[in-house]
């Protein structure tokens, strides 16, 4: 992800959450991506920190590459709020996320998760048969 790419996905972040009254929970996908260069992970830090008030709580899924998901756990440490997680399993990351979660948003949650696997796996399935 380059810094240009974070401060676009920010900005639709914001635009979406900007309307919502009191505070919110995040649920962020990064299974896809590589680790990030110090612009962006300097960058990113800045963002928790501003983003942290309205934040009840953002469980973000890093899948089990080693050095990024350390990256982001550290990212998340540096920011200093204990309301943000990494998780490597989406079902850790389902259950600690869904204790402030209503019903409704607890099933959206499962199907976003879902979603992200199957895309994955097709995207898997392509790459094995070339």
């Amino acid at each position: 992800m380059t810094e240009e790419e974070l401060l676009e996905f920010h900005e639709v972040l914001a635009s979406v959450c900007k309307p919502i009254r009191g505070q919110i929970a995040i649920c962020t996908d990064l299974v896809g991506a590589t680790v990030f260069t110090q612009p962006v992970t300097q960058r990113w830090t800045e963002i928790i920190k501003q983003e942290s008030p309205v934040v009840e709580r953002n469980a973000v899924l890093v899948g089990e590459g080693a050095v990024f998901s350390m990256q982001v756990e550290r990212i998340i440490r540096q920011a200093g709020y204990k309301n943000r997680k990494a998780f490597l399993s989406p079902v850790t990351l389902a259950a600690w996320l869904g204790e402030i979660l209503t019903v409704r948003e607890r099933v959206r949650l499962e199907s976003y998760l879902h979603e992200g696997e199957e895309l994955r796996a097709r995207h898997r399935a392509v790459g094995s048969s070339r």
